[in-house]
């Protein structure tokens, strides 16, 4: 339970029927509200029309949640295409993003699959070793139709939450790496018949671990709606 309670995190969230200006401005009053410091945000950017909300006392911006546009959003409107993006996270900062998520949906957010929305979660990939991952990796195997149920994944998304995938799943069995690079090659091998291939819009980015140092696990669940609570 510790280990669950050390681990480092942090979250997208899609959504809709909401302005990526006001949600920039929900975001940075509830961090005002709940940190007892001063946050702004910036004037949209160049890239993916982005706005970073920012302590007032960190010129460096370092510490920054993120709104931003996702052209894969269905909305009325462009500028409705809001995805949310936390910092790093740690679970004492869980009670921060709900209470961000409670304050964005009481403005009128949504996300749903219906408007192409989701919930992607990246888990802080620090100490893993090829053991652990491939203990992660048959944990996630013999539990995911179970997951998949509970959650209620719609079967449009499935093609953005796939399961593991049942040649990596054998060769990486039969294999069983000893080292990160063996599990790596394993791993691409399986997917693309190269050693590596981290293209953005690769297919196997959504269960990547090299690139980015971390364990990414992308849902599409209603998340923000009327009366649910997170």
């Amino acid at each position: 339970m510790n280990e669950i309670l050390n681990q480092k995190f942090g979250v997208e969230v899609e959504m809709y029927n909401i302005s990526r200006s006001k949600a920039a401005q929900i975001v940075a009053t509830t961090l005002t509200e709940l940190t007892g410091v001063s946050w702004n945000y910036s004037l949209p950017g160049m890239h993916l029309d982005e706005r970073r909300i920012y302590p007032v006392s960190d010129p460096t911006r370092h510490n920054v949640w993120k709104i931003e546009s996702d052209s894969s959003i269905q909305a009325r409107n462009a500028w409705e295409r809001t995805e949310l993006v936390s910092p790093v996270l740690t679970w004492e900062q869980m009670p921060l993003l709900q209470q961000i998520i409670r304050n964005l949906r009481a403005a009128g957010a949504r996300s749903d699959p219906a408007h192409q929305c989701g919930v992607h979660v990246h888990v802080d990939g620090t100490g893993h070793t090829a053991r652990s991952l491939l203990n992660l990796t048959n944990i996630m195997a013999s539990h995911e139709q179970l997951l998949i149920g509970s959650i209620g994944i719609a079967p449009a998304r499935m093609r953005w939450c796939q399961t593991v995938d049942q040649n990596f799943l054998l060769a990486v069995n039969a294999r069983a790496p000893q080292s990160l690079r063996e599990l790596e090659e394993v791993w691409y091998a399986a997917q693309t018949g190269h050693a590596y291939n981290v293209g953005h819009y690769d297919q196997t980015r959504y269960h990547m671990f090299y690139g980015k140092k971390a364990i990414m696990y992308p849902t599409f669940q209603t998340l923000i709606v009327q009366r649910q609570k997170l």
